[in-house]
C-alpha cells in the first residue's frame, strides 16, 4: 500500500507542470470571462457550440470569418479574411472597429497592451 502512495506521488508531481498555467494565461482566462464570455464560449470549454459569436477555439491561425460552426459572421468580416495571427489579434482586441470597419462585434477592445497579451495567451493555450 505504501508502494502505490508513492507511485501515485510521483505521477502527481510529474503531472503538476502540465496542469499548471502561466500567470499570463490564467490571467487571459480570467479576461476573457469577465469581457468575452457574454458573446463567446470559453475555448477551453467542452462544449464549443456558437453563441452570439463565435466558438474562439483555434482562433489562432485561422482565417477570419470561416469557423464552420458559426454561420452569422458579417460581411465585413468574411471580406476581412486576414488570417488571425498574434499580432493580428492584438490590433483586432485593439479596436474591432478600426480594423474590421463594418463588423458587427459590439465590442470596444482592451486598450491595455498587457490584456490583449493575455487574453492572446489564454486563446493560444486552448487548442
Amino acid at each position: 500500500m505504501k508502494t502505490l502512495t508513492v507511485i501515485a506521488g510521483f505521477v502527481a508531481l510529474a503531472a503538476a507542470p502540465a496542469m499548471a498555467q502561466s500567470p499570463q494565461v490564467a490571467q487571459g482566462k480570467k479576461l476573457f470571462q469577465q469581457k468575452c464570455a457574454v458573446c463567446h464560449v470559453a475555448p477551453d470549454a467542452a462544449t464549443q457550440a456558437a453563441r452570439v459569436g463565435p466558438s474562439l477555439k483555434g482562433v489562432i491561425g485561422r482565417k477570419a470569418g470561416t469557423s464552420p460552426t458559426f454561420p452569422r459572421y458579417s460581411a465585413a468580416m468574411k471580406k476581412h479574411g486576414a488570417v488571425w495571427t498574434e499580432a493580428n489579434l492584438d490590433k483586432y482586441l485593439e479596436n474591432p472597429r478600426a480594423v474590421v470597419k463594418g463588423t458587427t462585434m459590439a465590442f470596444v477592445g482592451l486598450k491595455q497592451p498587457a490584456e490583449r497579451a493575455a487574453v492572446i495567451a489564454y486563446l493560444k493555450s486552448a487548442k
